[in-house]
């Protein structure tokens, strides 16, 4: 794995942590963001079944 330094102070703290902080937020947001994307396609899903069972499924008034 590459990390590019463009200054000093990145370096320094990469030097300091193991593993540096740009790579634990970097992993946050792309899990966060996975997340979301999931449950807003389950949101979807369900929805979209919903309205099918609705239309196709519609019991006598």
């Amino acid at each position: 794995m590459s990390v590019s330094v463009s200054s000093p102070t990145s370096l320094n703290t990469t030097m300091k942590n193991p593993v540096p902080s740009n790579t634990i937020n970097m992993v946050t947001i792309i899990f966060i963001a996975l997340h979301s994307f999931v449950e807003g396609y389950e949101l979807i899903l369900v929805k979209s079944y919903l309205l099918f069972f609705m239309i196709e499924y519609d019991p006598p008034p």
